[in-house]
């Protein structure tokens, strides 16, 4: 039974950018080319060569996603298509679980998969809002980045009110 499920894309915004950028470079190499006109079949094979890499990174960047459940079995999430199947975080190895804001460029060098450390992960695609959450065993620190934190956190506290949470798990963030 699943209570709350997000699915982050890349905003439209990065996704132009993206393709301006290769375009321009794909427009401002090809002139270089065409001076020579003995060249006009290598620039045939490199237009569509560039064309190709274009449509093939534009289809990776846009399949990117991140999706996260919360229900009563734990925290779930993946990093779709690198990771195929959902990482489960149960309840019982949460100590803290809270709603952070987040500064991508300050704190990880920005947005997407980041491993900044052997007790430290961040999973952010877009927005400024991330539920943390820090485990039991070894203090690892995971963040998971959402664009709805008030619908997260409600989720989380019907839970623990529902009896589905173990006690322990604190909604504050550490002192």
């Amino acid at each position: 039974m699943v209570v709350y499920n997000e699915k982050q894309r890349l905003n439209a915004v990065a996704l132009i950018i993206t393709i301006i950028v290769l375009l321009g470079i794909l427009i401002i190499r090809e002139p270089n080319v065409l001076k020579d006109s003995s060249l006009w079949i290598t620039a045939l094979k490199a237009s569509s060569v560039s064309t190709i890499i274009i449509a093939v990174t534009m289809g990776i960047i846009y399949a990117i996603r991140l999706d996260s459940k919360i229900d009563k079995n734990g925290i779930h999430y993946r990093w779709y298509p690198i990771q195929i199947k959902y990482v489960t975080l149960p309840w019982q190895s949460i100590q803290y679980c809270y709603i952070r804001h987040v500064k991508p460029l300050n704190e990880s060098g920005g947005g997407g998969y980041r491993y900044l450390s052997k007790l430290e992960v961040a999973f952010l695609l877009k927005g400024r809002k991330g539920l943390q959450l820090q485990l039991h065993e070894n203090g690892k620190k995971i963040l998971i980045g959402t664009q709805n934190p008030e619908e997260v956190m409600e989720t989380i506290i019907q839970l623990k009110s529902a009896g589905h949470l173990p006690d322990q798990i604190v909604l504050n963030p550490p002192a």
